[in-house]
């Protein structure tokens, strides 16, 4: 039973220690801030966990042998298909990831992988937007063209739940571009206050990290988001700060 102890407590080890490197692989690089919470990919990574540092060493307990030769062949069983379900669930996630952050029309836009058509990408007249950020999601400017009758196709699509501004990389353009028309449009934090949904203790916390950074903090909407979340912007530079979930 020791033995038997041993080889599961040593598989619980490196299980925990590969879903340690999926969530900063999936809470960091791909899903950071309040996204994670907006999508609720949390859930996923749950079912993940309990597949891949579960069940595992669970069935390590389970089906552990003297014999080293067979023990080895039924624990490398095992670890691929833990591989394989892990592969799978972070599969998912990476294709559902958001991928832009689009300033748009005095609010901003979450763009999401599995919405970002090959088409529309090949339209792009930038080539970097012409693929999707493996890492993100990017920030981006995007403005409806001048073409009205275009302009009013893009309108009409996205009214019939079809392809919206942010979905159409061949108008995106810097962010930095477009700074100034974002201070126009940005909200001081301190209009939240008032509100009865706002997080009055988020709120406070985060006036007073920038208040020591010399920032003055304000936001603006991010659409496309289930869950009440915000941009955060440096009031006197247009810098982008987070994203925060407010209220």
């Amino acid at each position: 039973m020791i033995e038997r102890l041993k080889a599961s407590a040593l598989h619980l080890g490196v299980s925990i220690f590969v879903a340690v490197l999926s969530a900063i692989l999936v809470f960091v690089f791909w899903y950071p801030e309040a996204l994670a919470h907006e999508s609720n990919v949390h859930n996923i990574f749950i079912l993940l966990c309990i597949s891949d540092v579960v069940l595992g060493p669970v069935i390590t307990l389970i089906i552990f042998k003297k014999q080293k030769q067979q023990f080895m062949r039924d624990l490398s069983v095992v670890a691929l298909i833990q591989l394989a379900a892990l592969l799978y669930g972070l599969h998912a996630v990476f294709a559902a990831r958001p991928v832009y952050i689009v300033y748009n029309a005095g609010a901003f836009d979450l763009a999401y992988a599995n919405e970002m058509s090959q088409e529309n990408l090949k339209k792009a007249k930038n080539p970097k937007y012409r693929s999707l950020p493996v890492f993100g999601p990017h920030l981006v400017a995007a403005d409806l063209p001048s073409d009205s009758y275009i302009a009013e196709k893009i309108i009409l699509s996205a009214v019939n739940g079809g392809d919206d501004i942010q979905h159409l990389p061949e108008y995106f353009s810097p962010y930095e571009a477009k700074k100034e028309v974002v201070l126009k449009n940005v909200k001081p934090l301190t209009n939240l206050s008032s509100s009865r949904l706002a997080n009055k203790e988020k709120l406070n916390d985060l006036q007073k990290k920038y208040a020591g950074q010399n920032r003055q903090v304000g936001y603006l909407p991010l659409r496309g988001t289930e869950k009440k979340i915000y941009v955060l912007v440096d009031q006197l530079t247009g810098e982008f700060l987070e994203i925060s979930e407010l209220t």
